[in-house]
């Protein structure tokens, strides 16, 4: 068998296991069909292993189905002049070979002449050039001279990682280009992939398939490379060919940087959760150039976010732990300037906005595998917002709990870490919520005020998930002292404790979360929305307090740095649910301490909340000197230890023999364990 014969049956493998892309290849034949439209030239975007060349295979059977003849180039197979552009085409489009022009003009013209032959007898022909965003050389001479010069019938399709230049954003141009993103695949269309790879759905168990798509985020070329794996089936595949899996993943997209400080800045980017300018040079601890910085935001692989732009997950995750492994102590320094910045950001009085927002950011990079498990999820393929219900108006939620006692089914959900990928599984019994429900009251709650009671809505606008959070205040306070579930916690307090809670209703002392449930959608993305929406009343100064027997919550209580009632112990839901409660008290400062919740969890590796144990010695030893003192002040505005020796006029031997003796009277080992040490301290001071 020939070659070519061989590499035409390998492409028609592909196409066989091709899935998804309708709204793509409906734009294409609908343009292929109808020659009397204006565009000329269809542009194809989005980060490598998006499917993009694969796409422009199906166009081609598209057109060879009609009978046009077309001709595909990548740009890495010819020198980017304009007659060798042109005569890889010929090439192709006139096999019986051409005289060879003797000029860049004669090339063009004969280039031109072929497909005015062609375009004449068949109606239409397909040109398309893969990898588009490498020939920035050529951009200006196709865009100016070769598209003005095509044939009537001649359609060109650029596929690239990059939107295409400014020069084709003009109104001059833009009724002639058809611009299509390629994003990544939906659930769906992983699961329909899925099933074609493993020729059928036997052995793929839901937990298989929900683990997949946590796994790629839906990213073409990752889902083939993990669904190859010989044990996939089980759902379990084993570490080292997962990873390899995502280095492979990960080292497609990062040919876009090459230039040694480009991936710097990229690796920097990839340790936090969404970066700006300001927080890359303090990690990186040196000035950057505007003009770089707008080239790291322009790879295809980072995306605009509301307070800056973040590594696409499915690269931060792997190349943050390459980075670790190779420069443990560099990727440990920037982890420390990247939490000074952090805490800095929380103490600002208008912080309170993006609080949660900077709580992720958080959670990201120290909350451990059950925090960032739950609470983040980079999909992006649903939309989620919070609907408050009036007392007279609780019909929504009402008919939401009926549909879930209806289901009559626990619910096990399974979580996976999207840094690494570890998974955390939950169950969710259907008692509980049965219980639960007959000890909530909807109207007594709701007479508190128009947001106590809360539904979580899709995009559908259907409801999906149930909140009831009671504001603690004077007027409140007899019947949370007096109801299942919230009277063990104010039963237990004393009667200075209490009347310190009988503020006004206009201002109240904090919040009782009384009945939180997300029974309506299982999805990753509608747990992130529920617990980030619920975890934004915490940013509140105040008191915040939760019971639940759920061993999820009591976790993620434990976890958030909330401290355990062992008073307000109760079996209101019934003897099978033992509740535990848990308070926070930030009352007196900016908002909820962030930074005392995540001591002792270095380098995300513990998700207890608890701080590093301290030894007898350490206890004995922890006043600093002076100068110890001086030099941790510094530490924790995240300087470096030769930026500090200069300040304070010492040797930055002296400087780190001074931080050895803070790390053992404190009993932390390394710069960022003080960070969050000191951090903790303060805040609960």
């Amino acid at each position: 068998m020939s070659a070519g014969k061989w590499g035409d049956r390998m492409k028609r493998m592909k196409l066989r296991h091709f899935v998804g892309r309708e709204r793509e290849i409906s734009f294409f034949r609908s343009l292929l069909l109808q020659p009397e439209r204006e565009e000329r030239v269809v542009h194809l975007h989005g980060p490598g292993g998006n499917g993009k060349s694969t796409l422009l295979d199906v166009f081609a059977l598209l057109a060879a189905e009609q009978g046009f003849p077309y001709a595909i180039v990548d740009s890495r197979d010819f020198p980017h002049t304009p007659d060798r552009l042109c005569g890889k085409l010929l090439n192709i489009l006139d096999p019986r070979g051409t005289p060879t022009p003797t000029s860049p003009e004669g090339s063009l013209a004969l280039c031109l002449e072929r497909l005015a032959d062609l375009a004449e007898t068949h109606g239409r022909v397909l040109l398309a050039i893969d990898t588009c965003e490498e020939m920035s050389d050529l951009d200006d001479w196709v865009r100016e001279t070769f598209v003005p010069a095509m044939p009537d019938g001649v359609l060109l399709v650029l596929a690239g990682r990059l939107p295409l230049g400014p020069g084709w954003m003009t109104v001059d141009w833009r009724p002639y280009v058809l611009d299509i993103a390629l994003t990544a695949f939906d659930r769906e269309t992983c699961r329909d992939f899925a099933a074609k790879v493993t020729s059928g759905q036997a052995g793929l168990t839901a937990q298989s398939l929900e683990r997949l798509f946590a796994l790629t985020k839906g990213h073409p070329l990752t889902l083939s490379l993990l669904l190859g794996l010989s044990n996939w089936k089980t759902g379990t595949p084993d570490d080292e060919g997962l990873h390899d899996v995502l280095r492979h993943a990960a080292s497609a997209w990062l040919r876009e940087a090459q230039d040694p400080f480009l991936r710097e800045m990229v690796e920097a980017a990839a340790i936090v959760r969404v970066f700006n300018q300001e927080l890359l040079e303090l990690m990186l601890d040196k000035p950057i150039p505007v003009a770089d910085f707008e080239r790291l935001t322009s790879l295809s692989f980072v995306r605009s976010a509301k307070r800056g732009w973040f590594i696409h997950d499915l690269l931060r995750g792997p190349l943050s732990r390459e980075a670790k492994r190779r420069q443990p102590l560099l990727h440990e320094s920037m982890l420390g300037r990247c939490l000074a910045y952090l805490n800095r950001q929380l103490a600002q009085p208008n912080a309170d906005g993006d609080g949660s927002l900077l709580l992720l950011d958080l959670i990201y990079v120290l909350g451990g595998t059950m925090l960032r498990s739950i609470f983040l999820d980079e999909t992006g393929d649903n939309v989620y917002y919070l609907k408050p219900l009036r007392a007279d108006g609780l019909q929504e939620a009402e008919a939401y709990m009926q549909r879930v006692l209806d289901g009559q089914r626990d619910v096990v959900q399974h979580f996976y870490d999207p840094h690494t990928h570890e998974g955390y599984d939950n169950v969710m019994p259907f008692a509980y919520i049965r219980n639960a429900y007959r000890l909530l009251n909807l109207k007594q709650w709701a007479a508190f005020g128009e947001d106590v009671v809360q539904v979580i809505r899709n995009d559908r606008h259907e409801a999906v998930a149930l909140i009831v959070f009671v504001p603690i205040h004077r007027d409140s306070l007899p019947s949370l002292a007096a109801s299942p579930v919230s009277g063990p916690y104010f039963r237990s307090l004393r009667e200075k404790e209490l009347e310190a809670l009988a503020q006004p209703p206009s201002a109240p002392a904090g919040w009782f979360l009384y009945h939180v449930d997300q029974w309506g959608d299982h999805s990753s993305a509608a747990r992130a929305a529920f617990f980030q929406f619920t975890i934004g009343r915490m940013i509140r100064p105040g008191i915040f307090v939760h019971s639940s027997p759920l061993k999820l919550h009591q976790d993620v209580s434990a976890s958030l740095g909330m401290a355990e009632v062992p008073a307000a112990v109760h079996l209101d839901y019934g003897e099978s649910f033992p509740s535990r409660t848990f308070v926070l008290d930030t009352r007196g400062g900016h908002g909820l301490p962030l930074m005392h919740m995540f001591a002792g969890l270095p380098d995300g590796g513990r998700s207890d909340g608890e701080m590093p144990a301290e030894t007898e010695t350490a206890a004995e030893n922890r006043r600093l000197t002076p100068r110890e003192q001086e030099i941790v002040e510094f530490a924790l505005q995240g300087w470096t230890n030769s930026e500090i020796a200069k300040r304070l006029y010492l040797s930055e031997i002296t400087v780190k023999k001074h931080l050895a003796n803070v790390y053992a009277k404190l009993g932390v080992k390394g710069k960022t364990q003080l960070v969050q040490y000191m951090m903790s301290r303060r805040d609960g001071s």
